[in-house]
Order: structure tokens, then sequence, then C-alpha cells
């Protein structure tokens, strides 16, 4: 499976000289390493309140949000 994540701007081609690819293995997904473990836990402590969300466009009318996997391409 290929991870991308998706910008809604068009990256200039330094980005795209700089994009990192790698392939996941669902069944066997790398293991986290105690910092990550400590840096996810502390993340997943922070109550939505606190969250700030103004830098992110306020979504209008009926959104139909999906997920990524859907937005991958299975294709070569």
């Amino acid at each position: 499976m290929l991870i991308r994540l998706i910008s809604a701007r068009k990256a200039d081609n330094h980005e795209r000289a700089n994009t990192v690819k790698f392939k996941l293995d669902i069944k066997n997904p790398p293991k986290l390493t105690a910092t990550q473990r400590k840096r996810l836990a502390t993340l997943a402590a922070i109550p939505n309140s606190k969250i700030d969300y103004s830098d992110i466009p306020r979504q209008s009318g009926d959104v139909n949000w999906t997920h990524p996997g859907a937005l991958i391409s299975r294709g070569g």
C-alpha cells in the first residue's frame, strides 16, 4: 500500500523532488518507538475542546468525507 499525504494546493517542483514514498505492509506494520508511543499518548490525552481549528476553512453545505483508501489509486 502506498501512503500519500494530500494537500489542497499543488506541489511545486522542489516539493515533488523531495517526496518520500514507502510501501506499508498492513499485516506487519512497523513497531512504534517508545518516543512515538509517548507522543501519541500525549496527543490522545488532549480534549477536543483544546484543539485549535482556526486555520481550517469552514465547510459549507453537505460535506461528503471519505476514508483515505478511497483516494488512493489501485491501478498502475
